[in-house]
């Protein structure tokens, strides 16, 4: 009975700073075009943990300036609590990665996948494992940081193999020696092979730190190959539970 009687009591005053909160950001915004007036603005209403402000920082995450996208992405990743307020900001940060401009805007889908990683929802860990081959290796990267950063044990297995394609990508293309034969003249030596294309061993270059780096995170291991983390976690994944 008091635990509910703590809780009507608490539940009034939440909405009365929830409401202030939005009132004061109207205010701040309604006569300045400056975009640090409004990132400022947007970096004070987050500091009020509500579902109307996550609302509000959702809308924000496709209008107004990048640098408020940003601001507003940030904001909503330290909405962890409680945990229906955690889900609620993990939808509306998955949600602006593929919205109206935001395709477009590398920079804000970024900051987006770092409050995904900094929430660690369990219920955005596909839309942000959608996202490891994305043809733009700063979003890839990304995105592969964030499951790092996530401490989702469902993360393990796609990590290694992001780590494992971009070995691949960046050490293939060699073909075996030819083998003597015996009693006679030594066949000719292959043709060169086609060096495999320039973007993509420059995306695999770019994602193969971020995929070990994440590995590292996640697994508390420091191994370098993806054989390496294949064979602990064959041995280790019935028992692993991320920290």
């Amino acid at each position: 009975m008091i635990l509910l009687a703590i809780v009507l009591a608490l539940a009034p005053q939440d909405e009365a700073a929830a409401k202030s909160a939005l009132e004061a950001y109207k205010t701040a915004t309604a006569k300045s075009k400056d975009p640090k007036v409004h990132v400022d603005a947007v970096n004070e209403l987050a500091k009020t943990l509500h579902n109307s402000v996550a609302e509000k920082l959702g809308s924000l995450l496709t209008t107004d300036d990048k640098d408020v996208h940003i601001a507003a992405a940030a904001g909503l990743g330290t909405f962890n609590k409680p945990p229906e307020l955690k889900v609620s900001a993990a939808k509306h940060l998955t949600q602006a990665l593929t919205a109206g401009a935001n395709l477009k805007l590398v920079e804000v889908r970024i900051a987006i996948f770092q409050a995904l990683g900094v929430l660690q929802e369990e219920s955005s860990v596909n839309a942000v494992k959608s996202h490891f081959e994305d043809k733009d290796s700063k979003i890839a990267a990304a995105a592969v940081s964030a499951a790092g950063n996530m401490k989702s044990k469902s993360m393990v297995e796609p990590l290694i193999q992001v780590l494992r394609e971009c070995e691949r990508t960046l050490n293939g293309g060699a073909l075996p020696a030819p083998l003597p034969v015996k009693g006679g003249k030594p066949p000719p030596a292959p043709a060169p092979q086609k060096d495999m294309d320039k973007e993509k061993k420059d995306h695999a270059s770019a994602v193969i730190g971020p995929a070990g780096a994440a590995l590292a995170t996640l697994t508390g291991q420091n191994l370098k190959t993806a054989d390496e983390y294949e064979k602990w976690w064959i041995k280790n994944r019935s028992t692993f539970t991320p920290k």
